[in-house]
């Protein structure tokens, strides 16, 4: 960003709770099935949660698609986001795991799709790239870059679907070099690492740490923490349940309906961390938004 005013573009101050992140260790973090807005989890001493299992993606291949829409309002089309999001997939499923041996997981793109919010349907989904240009639908969280909605089962950890949120109402978007604000590309390589299933680092070095840094396309360079990471989410040796790529209950470019329909799948709903801007104009510090949202019948985790 050329200035920390120009960092994001705040229609009003608004008020939220935070967390700093404190420590500084340098270890990957996984995101589990234990909800910290809800109830009591465990920690190891890197500060990564310990209760709960694990999220996942059982198969060796998923799919993301990106929203047809793009960012009128940043003058980004659609074909430029999902070049962006391929490129990120790209770098992650590269990463060497030790003898030249990459993740046991592919992604594959499934193009432009007209659906424009995050669900997860009892038929008919895709796992979704957009900017929100209009509204950022999140109070308190103005200052949240993006947010990745994440749908698995309690029981397993396996991540049933996944959809990825950019803000694009209160944030300056930027393509490209010279980075002019936020770099879009920087940001969509943090939410990928959500949607694979791991948490906030707390190397400073890595992608996956919880805060954007100003002035810098420093995000979209995976660090070696992060490699580390998604090799142990996704070891070679990982034997997948399936080979398919399908999202579950089938693909759908379409939106279930007038409203998010959701399947019966027992769980629970929650938010999570967020990659953040500075919360108010002239502030160089970034910070944690932890924030609970609660839907029944369905694990749903957001985080940014």
């Amino acid at each position: 960003m050329p200035s920390f005013v120009r960092a994001v573009r705040l229609r009003a101050v608004i008020a939220v709770s935070v967390v700093a992140c404190a420590h500084e260790a340098a270890a990957f973090c996984r995101v589990t099935t234990c909800d910290p807005a809800e109830t009591s989890c465990d920690r190891d001493a890197d500060g990564c949660l310990a209760s709960g299992r694990p999220l996942y993606w059982s198969s060796g291949c998923v799919s993301i698609a990106t929203q047809e829409d793009g960012s009128a309002f940043h003058g980004i089309d659609a074909n430029e986001l999902e070049s962006l999001v391929t490129q990120a997939l790209r770098t992650w499923m590269s990463v060497d795991c030790g003898g030249g041996e990459t993740p046991s997981i592919s992604v594959e793109s499934l193009g432009l799709v007209a659906c424009d919010r995050s669900e997860y349907n009892a038929s008919g989904n895709a796992n979704i790239v957009l900017i929100r240009d209009r509204d950022w639908p999140y109070p308190g969280s103005a200052n949240t870059l993006g947010k990745t909605n994440v749908t698995f089962d309690p029981a397993s950890g396996r991540i049933y679907d996944a959809d990825i949120e950019i803000n694009g109402a209160d944030a300056d978007l930027s393509v490209g070099d010279p980075v002019m604000g936020a770099d879009l590309a920087s940001i969509v390589m943090h939410e990928v690492g959500h949607f694979l299933g791991l948490d906030h680092s707390l190397d400073p070095n890595a992608t996956m740490r919880a805060d954007y840094l100003p002035l810098g396309s420093g995000l979209r360079t995976l660090g070696e923490d992060d490699e580390r990471g998604i090799c142990a989410v996704y070891p070679p040796s990982r034997k997948p349940e399936s080979a398919s790529c399908a999202p579950r209950h089938g693909f759908s470019a379409e939106c279930g309906g007038s409203e998010p329909k959701h399947s019966t799948t027992a769980g629970t709903t929650r938010g999570g961390c967020s990659l953040a801007a500075p919360k108010a104009f002239g502030e160089s510090h970034l910070v944690v938004v932890l924030a609970s949202i609660g839907l029944a019948m369905i694990a749903r985790r957001g985080m940014r």
